[in-house]
């Protein structure tokens, strides 16, 4: 009923805003979206924000904003999904602001009644930003908060990591009372560690720390990650959250499609008549406990098509799909163990069938360490 109003409204209105022209759909973009209840009642015994599942959300593409190095990218038609509590945006629009639109009344009824609040994806990598969008739940009745995104990197993580550094990347971040507690939640909720940050950056922009002394025994998986400022007192005040992805090992993709002009026909004295353009073409493997999954590469492969059909290959593989599963993040190829507690060798090689022409090759290929 809605949004048949709205409709009425639309066609009725004179002198109304025009549509917005769509900029044109480019590739590499695509961001995730995390909905979120929170009871901010100051009769509340329980402040702290919790994810909410089974949410209709729909995403209107406002404007592009960006800035250098960045350049706006993906998709920017309107959308509709159901969250889970994580909504993937197959290729939305990134650099670019979005209006959200919460459609269903959990965890209150309330929340579907309200206008949409607008958050802002930065530019990046594709599905590196995660905006966090809250339902809360106040004296006055239901409010929405402002969609806001924190980023973690690394991301993934890889649980043979033992001492490295972990950021976060959004907005709020301060030390005027100590530093950012970092917290880690697996899907049902439940804390799985936490680690204070040691450093945050002057403009409020950036928190580092590291990475907690447990994730090696922390099972692969999709975490939310929560960071929450110092408050007087020894207390901490929730500031925002984001996905972090931990993986047991992987196999980073780089490199780009080579391409040169050959001559098929020379001149006497030397100059050549006809050329040809040739592609180079060849082979990349990774090898998982002494088995090999190989897939060819040749004109238009990316790394992002090479990945996908590297985990296609090695999900295929009878002789190691029992001990291993591979999925695709971006450049990377994920690497779990299906036993925990299991680790096995992890190499990998990218050669060109064309030495002559392409010596270095058009790939490489990177694992994550010498064991998963």
């Amino acid at each position: 009923m809605k949004t048949r109003i709205i409709l009425l409204l639309a066609l009725s209105c004179c002198g109304c805003e025009p549509q917005k022209q769509l900029p044109q759909t480019t590739p590499n973009g695509g961001f995730y979206v995390e909905t979120w209840g929170q009871d901010i009642r100051s009769t509340s015994m329980n402040p702290l924000p919790f994810t909410v599942s089974n949410v209709q959300i729909q995403g209107q593409w406002q404007d592009d904003s960006c800035a250098p190095p960045f350049a706006a990218a993906g998709d920017a038609s309107t959308w509709t999904y159901p969250s889970s509590p994580i909504i993937i945006v197959w290729n939305g629009r990134t650099c670019a602001h979005w209006k959200f639109f919460w459609q269903s009344g959990i965890p209150w009824p309330g929340c579907a009644a309200l206008p949409g609040a607008v958050g802002y994806v930065p530019g990046g990598k594709p599905y590196d930003t995660v905006m966090n969008y809250t339902c809360q739940l106040s004296d006055a009745g239901p409010i929405l908060a402002d969609a806001l995104g924190i980023s973690f990197s690394p991301n993934p993580t890889f649980t043979d990591v033992t001492s490295a550094t972990i950021t976060a990347t959004g907005a709020g971040f301060s030390s005027a009372n100590g530093m950012p507690l970092f917290q880690y939640f697996d899907q049902n909720g439940t804390l799985v560690a936490q680690q204070n940050a040691t450093s945050v950056a002057a403009d409020g922009n950036s928190a580092s720390g590291p990475v907690p002394s447990n994730i090696g025994s922390v099972p692969p998986g999709v975490y939310v990650g929560t960071v929450s400022n110092a408050a007087p007192g020894g207390s901490y005040a929730y500031l925002n959250g984001g996905a972090v992805s931990v993986a047991n090992g992987g196999v980073t993709i780089d490199g780009n499609e080579q391409s040169t002009d050959v001559c098929t026909r020379w001149l006497i004295g030397g100059d050549c008549q006809s050329w040809r353009t040739v592609y180079d073409h060849g082979t990349i493997s990774i090898a998982i406990n002494g088995v090999t999954s190989s897939v060819s590469y040749g004109q238009n492969d990316t790394p992002s098509t090479l990945v996908t059909a590297l985990v296609n290959a090695i999900n295929a593989n009878a002789s190691i799909n029992t001990l291993v599963s591979a999925t695709a993040w971006d450049t990377k190829v994920l690497i779990n163990a299906t036993q925990s507690g299991s680790h096995y060798s992890l190499s990998a090689t990218a050669t060109s069938g064309n030495t002559n022409n392409f010596p270095d090759g058009s790939f490489f290929a990177y694992p994550s360490a010498p064991t998963l």
